[in-house]
């Protein structure tokens, strides 16, 4: 995260707005996952018999928070997912997305007006900065 600063409140809340930026992880495309694991047929005594060798005192020594640990653990899981479950090839498919549906107090609020007057308030407090 970078560039974290408060601004004017929204509205009439009573508290001030937070901005930041994330840093991206990258220019690398996401790439687009073709199989998809069959848990269905995996080889389960295999997968615990794998989970149980695991020293896992071992493995967490070495990290100096809950980050590190994180990501050793997720490492250690999906090797043995990519061992010991089968894969199927999928042909990605791309569906329309629902429409975003509010609550009837929200739709009642954008009816209102309400709504539009929050986010020109919140330009109107960005262009302050």
């Amino acid at each position: 995260m970078r560039e974290l600063t408060t601004s004017c409140p929204l509205s009439t809340a009573d508290h001030n707005a937070i901005l930041f930026r994330v840093n991206p992880p990258g220019n690398k495309p996401i790439p687009v996952q073709e199989f998809c694991y069959d848990f269905a047929h995996a080889e389960y005594s295999k997968l615990n018999a794998y989970f149980l060798d695991i020293d896992w005192n071992y493995i967490f020594q070495f990290f100096i928070n809950v980050e590190q640990c994180w990501g050793a653990f997720t490492n250690v899981v999906n090797t043995a997912v990519e061992i010991f479950v089968p894969s199927e090839h999928v042909i990605p498919t791309y569906t329309k997305t629902k429409a975003t549906r509010y609550p009837q107090y929200i739709k009642n609020d954008e009816e209102e007006g309400c709504f539009m007057e929050v986010v020109e308030d919140f330009q109107s407090c960005r262009a302050q900065i």
